[in-house]
């Protein structure tokens, strides 16, 4: 009986307010019914709240990276102080050595150093856009939004492998390039790949549709007014083709990943441009001063424009193992490197069978220190006058998840809210976060500046 006066009550406001009849309630500014009062709010209620992680629906895995798979796992923390990985580096051994006569007194033993930092870890994000007719069309269930990740549009994919292998080769700066016209246009030339003067494949830092910010300063710092657009990759003229120029734009600015609203400036993992490095490009790597502290310095070599030949690769393995007892296990280096080195070892060759001969090049690998066998690998990114040693073992990657597609809200789409309104759109992001690290630098060796051409 009560619901059957409480709906008659309803309908007979309805026909009321048609007719335009008002409550006295409503007309003098008060609730109606009384029922208004206090909206809870999540800080009214944060001292009853736990935070709860569930696992996402989708993990976007990337595997097939160049870099990434080298290189072992390390131990992430978590805390209240955030995310982060520690590597402790013991520089010093402790006690002392030496010869005495038979009355002679006992060596005075040296106490161990050892230096240890917090590093915190970066976050890795991408995201996706659709109208509403476009997700209308995909949705499914679960596994419909896998299906199209992986199968319609898998350019989103390979854009992911395609940032994990920049920000491998990088320094942590994010930098992509330098402006390099004097009058710039939106046919822009650039050149310096992470900022460095004479590092080349600089177009490889860029694709199609990504948004840029420009900057006078290595650090992102003032950036340019307006954000551009990447329409288009000159190879010809290595230029970007934009759709409009940064307000000021200038020679020898820097460019970053970026939108109106963020950049990367800064954010990116670090790179063997700053894990491998004598202190020339990254000062302070994990909180430790190169300067200060030299034994944190890897050997870098600078061939000044000579041939990189096999002997060249095998002294400049040796002048790292005496400095630093490192035992290189993998050279990484660019394609026209490969090129080099394979053109240094086939010209004393000969043809066993000339009615079976085979063209061109497979691996390489390379005999140091009379027992080493190492393999050549190349990193497509890499410039072309890069080649680093590396000891494996002294690398970590730290990685809290592999890429994940964000559904705190319980789906795995949001719908799109500008300032005017709710839009027909819907959106979707991921995150990784991950950083990489390297316990002992002076075990590694970067090899730079040597001739390329054609082998």
């Amino acid at each position: 009986m009560k619901n059957k006066q409480m709906l008659y009550i309803a309908v007979v406001l309805a026909v009321a307010a048609f007719l335009g009849w008002t409550p006295p309630e409503a007309a003098m500014g008060l609730p109606l019914f009384g029922f208004a009062g206090a909206t809870a709010i999540t800080d009214d209620m944060d001292e009853l709240m736990k935070i709860v992680f569930d696992d996402t629906v989708i993990t976007e895995t990337v595997y097939d990276t160049e870099l990434m798979s080298i290189l072992p796992d390390g131990e992430v923390k978590t805390g209240s102080e955030g995310r982060w990985f520690e590597t402790s580096q013991l520089y010093q051994s402790p006690g002392s050595w030496g010869s005495r006569s038979e009355t002679g007194y006992i060596p005075v033993p040296n106490a161990a150093a050892a230096k240890n930092a917090p590093v915190s870890l970066k976050k890795v994000m991408g995201a996706i856009e659709e109208t509403a007719e476009v997700l209308k069309k995909i949705r499914g269930d679960k596994a419909a939004f896998l299906t199209w990740s992986d199968e319609q549009f898998p350019l989103f994919k390979e854009g992911l492998v395609d940032e994990f292998d920049r920000q491998l080769v990088g320094d942590g700066s994010a930098i992509r390039a330098r402006v390099n016209a004097a009058a710039p246009a939106t046919t822009l030339v650039v050149d310096s790949t992470v900022g460095i003067a004479g590092w080349d494949h600089t177009l490889m830092q860029f694709r199609r549709g990504m948004f840029l910010r420009a900057s006078p300063n290595a650090d992102g710092s003032s950036p340019r007014a307006l954000v551009m657009t990447v329409n288009q990759i000159d190879w010809d003229n290595n230029a970007i083709v934009v759709n409009q120029l940064a307000t000021g734009l200038a020679d020898d600015d820097y460019l970053f990943e970026g939108d109106a609203a963020d950049n990367s400036a800064g954010k990116d993992m670090m790179g063997l441009a700053g894990l491998v490095d004598d202190g020339g490009i990254v000062q302070t790597l994990q909180n430790i001063d190169r300067t200060t502290d030299i034994w944190f310095q890897s050997y870098v070599r600078d061939f000044n424009g000579a041939a990189l030949t096999e002997a060249g690769l095998i002294q400049t393995d040796r002048e790292a193992r005496f400095r630093g007892g490192g035992k290189v296990n993998l050279i990484v280096i660019s394609e026209e490197g490969f090129d080099e080195v394979w053109g240094d070892l086939k010209a004393d060759r000969a043809i066993n069978d000339p009615r079976a001969y085979a063209g061109g090049r497979s691996g390489i690998t390379i005999f140091f220190g009379g027992t080493r066998q190492i393999e050549l690998r190349t990193a497509r990114k890499l410039p072309s006058t890069l080649c680093y040693g590396i000891q494996t073992d002294v690398l970590r990657k730290f990685l809290l998840h592999e890429f994940e597609w964000d559904d705190t809200t319980g789906s795995l789409w949001r719908q799109v809210v500008d300032s005017t309104g709710r839009k027909d759109a819907f959106y979707t992001y991921g995150s990784a976060h991950g950083e990489v690290g390297i316990k002992s630098p002076q075990k590694c060796w970067r090899a730079e500046g040597f001739a390329v051409g054609e082998s």
